[in-house]
């Protein structure tokens, strides 16, 4: 009877604090601690590399040099090979197909992309239909610092494995018509890949933010591992993050998702979709992003953080504020009312206290 009471009781205290802060009315949202960037290992920094050069007064007839650099990304694309940097000079880079980067790099000699100066670098594709400004199909690449946008579905389109897509703009992306292929700013799209970082991009205008449709996102992943760490996603059509087919295991932090379309952040996953056959999106961690008024658009189903399809019992909330989503800021699949109020208490609906 005493352990019945005392269970009671901490029901009760739960469920004050969180009717409680939700009722608060905040003048100000505080941004989430913003998490470290992850810097290549040490191994990797130790590398030799090798460095290539793109530029738009360049010439693909050219060696790369420096002094002599290559006009597009693809002919860099097409010649590189593990240990190589290539440099893009600043200037706008348009193209009528997908840029298709083939080539892996490896665990400590990894292909790089970098605009030499961030942001300045403009990538531009006129293709329409279900296709991607950039095309990546190589392990170990990474790709930093671009401006995206394009005519099709998708800005980044990446089947590699160990991939670190950091510091891009992604934008403009029409994706019309709420295609049943979907789109994305940024598809991390290989079911079978793993550990692919989305760090500190910054992916708006994907679609329509005004039509409800739950398949064109800003941020949108479907295999194992990685980390999704300090974007900015915001007037994105669908979700703004959306966990997918195979995911399971992934880092959600530090992200600010606001003003979306359809909803905020979306964990789950398809169990015949995972490589054995078989599975649940268990064990992702979603903490410290500020998620807010997201699901703007009429006829939106979404929430401001959500489980949907396969999820274990394992994933973890923390310390996000989540609020002004509609229509409603958190639908978790827990099925028992008091491990679903404790799982709440300690996440924050504001900072003020």
């Amino acid at each position: 009877m005493l352990m019945r009471s005392g269970i009671v009781l901490v029901l009760c205290v739960a469920a004050v604090v969180v009717f409680t802060t939700s009722r608060r009315t905040a003048k100000h949202v505080d941004a989430p601690k913003s998490v470290p960037v992850r810097e290549p290992g040490q191994e990797h920094a130790r590398v030799r590399r090798i460095n290539r050069y793109v530029s738009p007064e360049g010439n693909d007839g050219a060696d790369g040099s420096k002094a002599h650099p290559w006009r597009t990304l693809q002919k860099a694309a097409d010649l590189v090979g593990p240990g190589v940097t290539v440099h893009v000079a600043p200037g706008v880079y348009v193209s009528d197909e997908d840029l298709k980067t083939t080539v892996s790099g490896t665990r400590t000699a990894m292909i790089r992309y970098v605009s030499d100066v961030n942001g300045q670098a403009l990538l531009r594709c006129t293709k329409s239909g279900n296709s991607a400004v950039w095309w990546n199909q190589g392990d170990y690449v990474e790709i930093e610092g671009f401006d995206i946008s394009g005519s099709g579905a998708l800005g980044i389109y990446n089947q590699g494995s160990h991939t670190r897509l950091i510091s891009n703009t992604i934008h403009d992306i029409p994706a019309p018509g709420c295609p049943h292929d979907g789109g994305a700013g940024i598809d991390n799209g290989n079911y079978a890949g793993s550990d692919d970082d989305v760090i500190g991009n910054t992916v708006y205008d994907i679609g329509d933010w005004q039509v409800a449709c739950p398949r064109v996102h800003g941020i949108y992943h479907s295999n194992r591992g990685g980390h999704i760490e300090n974007n900015v996603v915001f007037r994105n059509q669908g979700w703004g993050v959306h966990l997918w087919h195979a995911a399971s295991n992934v880092t959600i932090s530090g992200n600010r998702v606001a003003d979306n379309g359809y909803g905020g952040i979306l964990i789950g996953s398809v169990a015949s979709d995972f490589p054995a056959g078989a599975g649940a999106n268990d064990q992702t961690i979603v903490s410290d992003n500020l998620v807010v008024h997201n699901g703007i658009a009429s006829g939106a189903a979404g929430y401001g953080i959500e489980e949907y399809g396969d999820v274990g019992t394992d994933n973890r909330y923390e310390n996000n504020i989540v609020r002004m989503n509609r229509p409603g800021d958190w639908n978790l699949k827990e099925t028992d009312l008091a491990a679903r109020i404790l799982k709440m208490v300690g996440v924050r609906s504001d900072r003020e206290q």
